[in-house]
């Protein structure tokens, strides 16, 4: 696929894919925290953190602003956190897309993690985990990470 691959000034690296063949742009950004980096007297740190970046910013505090210009472009968003790193995407009809990319682009800027986000997406997390605690996968990740950790432990 035709691919532009950049580094910004600030250190970040991008890479920009043209498909003519998908119906909807996207973009996506992951950033090298995953579970793994929790504090030991914290964990699920990263993961809560995935949740809070969605409810808000300093520029847009609504904490469903993004995602109601997300689905009123007709498109989704959503994150995952991994072992060493944590995703975050979405999608938008072509008209909208570049409207968003502020909005996205502030999660990993100025996040407010405002204190009536914190205790809802607290029990989120919490909840979440409880329910994989059913399934054979996360439960095989959690006998893992209790022997894991990265080279460095960076905190969130």
């Amino acid at each position: 696929l035709p691919h532009r691959a950049r580094k910004l000034p600030n250190g970040a690296s991008i890479v920009a894919i043209q498909d003519k063949d998908c119906t909807m742009p996207a973009a996506a950004m992951t950033v090298g925290v995953g579970s793994l980096c929790d504090p030991s007297d914290f964990p699920g740190l990263a993961h809560f953190c995935e949740h809070m970046l969605f409810m808000g910013t300093d520029n847009y505090p609504g904490e469903d602003e993004y995602e109601t210009a997300v689905s009123r472009a007709g498109g989704h968003s959503n994150a995952w956190t991994a072992s060493d790193s944590t995703t975050y995407y979405y999608t938008a009809n072509n008209t909208k897309f570049l409207d968003i990319i502020p909005m996205f682009l502030d999660f990993f800027v100025c996040p407010l993690f405002s204190p009536s986000g914190v205790e809802r997406e607290l029990q989120a997390v919490h909840s979440e985990d409880e329910k994989n605690h059913a399934i054979d996968f996360w439960r095989l990740n959690a006998v893992s990470y209790t022997h894991l950790t990265l080279p460095t432990k960076r905190i969130v």
